[in-house]
């Protein structure tokens, strides 16, 4: 079982201390709404949760974990399990659309105080590339899905990937 923690320390904490900050707010607080771990069996239960919760706020994100969620209705947990990069990357979407919720969910002077303790690159991704990866088409979807429950993955950027992490 992959936990939150582990695969996503900085953004958890940052959303954990954030909302923390902001309590007196009414923010919600992801670690209540969020598991520890998520299992393969209750990947569509929280996916269900962020669409409810994201439909009112945005709904391309809720179209987006809706596709996700079609997407592995009829996968036995069993099957998602042994399926470990389709484990991790539900569990960044669900850990990624927890923490946009809760960001968007703040006034936006708040908002840009939490988005400015965060490093670069998650500034970049939760104000940038996540909201644009759910609102424009993404024509071959389909494709990396089926690549990715296949485990079909080909590693010519594994380096540039990996020198780019170790800087």
């Amino acid at each position: 079982m992959i936990t939150l923690e582990s695969a996503h320390l900085s953004r958890v904490s940052i959303a954990l201390e954030l909302t923390h900050n902001v309590t007196s707010l009414g923010v919600v607080n992801p670690s209540n709404n969020m598991p520890d771990k998520i299992q393969a069996k209750n990947v569509e239960q929280e996916l269900k949760r962020l669409i409810a919760e994201a439909t009112p706020v945005e709904p391309g994100l809720a179209s987006r974990l809706d596709e996700m969620r079609r997407w592995i209705k009829d996968k036995k947990p069993g099957q998602l399990m042994s399926k470990r990069h389709v484990m991790d990357f539900l569990i960044e979407l669900c850990v990624d659309a927890r923490v946009w919720l809760d960001l968007k969910s703040l006034e936006p002077e708040t908002r840009q105080t939490c988005v400015e303790q965060m490093v670069p690159t998650e500034q970049y991704w939760y104000t940038d590339l996540f909201p644009r990866w759910f609102n424009e088409p993404d024509p071959k979807l389909s494709i990396w899905k089926q690549k990715l429950m296949a485990g079909e993955f080909d590693q010519e950027d594994k380096k540039l990937i990996d020198s780019l992490c170790n800087r």
